[in-house]
């Protein structure tokens, strides 16, 4: 299995889903609660598949991912064969500033500027270890969000381009 079963609150969540992937298996919900009971083996089978379908096609979409801590802020572009990261990282760490809070890009920005701390700025990119899907699913399992916009990769894009252009 390339990811994992989904935990009951994920498969409650996606119940409407569940039931058309069972259909799909010409097993009526009936049938599915006596498979439960009576083939274990055969019911876990049926889980880990729809299990797997879920995470390819949500991974399939991912185009941003967040991954934030109270001082630190990393933004993952995931294109087709590679990832880009950017992020920040107060030093020291400031009081009252969480980048937890989902605060809207230049709300962010302002209220780091705010501080007047030192931040330290970040950039990298790298080619998926060991492909698309199994990069991106491990970096979701380590708490990485998915992001819908490309607002905070730009942002801090735009930070590390004007960092290195800067005289040192």
């Amino acid at each position: 299995m390339m990811y994992r079963r989904l935990d009951r609150e994920e498969l409650e969540e996606l119940e409407p889903q569940f039931v058309k992937f069972l259909a799909a298996q010409a097993i009526p919900a009936a049938d599915w609660v006596k498979l439960k009971v009576t083939d274990t083996t055969h019911a876990g089978q049926l889980l880990d598949q729809f299990s797997e379908m879920v995470f390819d096609d949500v991974i399939r979409r991912i185009t941003f991912l967040e991954e934030r801590s109270a001082h630190q802020l990393l933004v993952y572009r995931c294109g087709p064969d590679r990832v880009e990261l950017r992020g920040l990282l107060l030093d020291p760490p400031v009081p009252g500033l969480d980048f937890r809070q989902n605060l809207p890009p230049a709300e962010l920005m302002a209220a780091v500027q705010a501080t007047g701390t030192s931040v330290k700025v970040a950039q990298a990119e790298r080619k998926y270890q060991p492909a698309r899907p199994a990069d991106l699913f491990r970096l979701l399992e380590r708490g990485a969000r998915i992001s819908r916009s490309a607002e905070l990769f730009d942002l801090l894009d735009g930070l590390t381009n004007s960092e290195a252009d800067s005289p040192r």
